[in-house]
C-alpha cells in the first residue's frame, strides 16, 4: 500500500470490481460507500485506465460502467467534493483521451478542450499520435456535438476539423494500422458535416478489435 492509497490495496480491489465481479457497478457503489472520500475517486480512475490499457478491446464496456455508476441512486456523497462524483471523473477521463456516453448530457470543457489538442497537435511526434488518436475516438464517438451552439466557444466546424484530421494524416502522424482506420472514419464523419446519425458507439472496437 502506498502512503497515499485511499485504502489498502484500492488499485487491485477498483481493478477487480471492473473486471471480474458478477456485478460490477454494484460492487464499485459497495467501495464508494464504505471509503466516499476523493482518495476513492482518483484510485478509481486510476484503476480504470489501469484496466482499458490492459484489455483495451473492453474498452466501451468500462466506459459503460462508469456511466452506470454516474447513473446509480446509491452512490454516495464524496467527502469534500462539492462538484459532484461525474464532474471529477470527467475531469480525471479527460487527460486521458477516454469518452464516455453522457446520454443527453454534453462533454465537459476539457473533453472538448481535449480534442482542440489533437486537432492543433504538431505534426510528427509519438506524443501527437497519441493527442490524435485521442481526438478521433471522441469526435467518432459523439462528434456531432462539438458542430451545434451547445459547444459554445468550442463548436467547430466540420469542414475545418476535416481539414486538420487530414493535415495529420498527410504528415503520417498517426501509424498504426488500426489508429489509421480510424482516423480515416473520423476524417469521413466530419466530411459529412459531423451528424448525430454518423457519430458511432465501436470507436475502442476499431483501434483495437476484440480478441477472438
Amino acid at each position: 500500500m502506498f502512503a497515499d492509497d485511499a485504502f489498502p490495496n484500492s488499485d487491485q480491489i477498483f481493478k477487480q470490481a471492473f473486471t471480474s465481479a458478477a456485478d460490477p457497478v454494484a460492487r464499485l457503489v459497495q467501495i464508494l460507500n464504505q471509503y466516499p472520500t476523493y482518495l476513492s475517486i482518483r484510485d478509481l480512475v486510476f484503476s480504470y485506465t489501469d484496466v482499458v490499457e490492459e484489455d483495451p478491446s473492453r474498452g466501451q464496456y468500462f466506459a459503460s460502467t462508469l456511466v452506470k455508476l454516474r447513473d446509480s441512486p446509491d452512490v454516495p456523497t464524496i467527502i469534500g467534493i462539492h462538484t459532484g462524483l461525474w464532474y471529477c471523473i470527467g475531469s480525471e477521463l479527460a487527460n486521458f483521451h477516454v469518452k464516455v456516453h453522457y446520454g443527453d448530457q454534453e462533454v465537459t470543457r476539457n473533453m472538448r478542450a481535449a480534442i482542440n489538442d489533437g486537432l492543433d497537435a504538431p505534426h510528427g511526434s509519438q506524443e501527437s499520435e497519441v493527442l490524435v488518436v485521442g481526438a478521433c475516438i471522441q469526435l467518432l464517438l459523439d462528434g456531432s456535438k462539438i458542430a451545434t451552439e451547445r459547444a459554445g466557444t468550442y463548436r467547430k466546424d466540420p469542414k475545418v476539423v476535416a481539414q486538420k484530421l487530414k493535415a495529420h494524416k498527410i504528415a503520417g502522424t498517426v501509424k498504426h494500422p488500426h489508429a489509421i482506420q480510424l482516423l480515416e472514419l473520423t476524417i469521413s464523419h466530419a466530411e459529412t458535416g459531423l451528424k448525430p446519425e454518423n457519430d458511432r458507439e465501436d470507436a475502442w472496437n476499431i483501434l483495437f478489435p476484440p480478441k477472438s
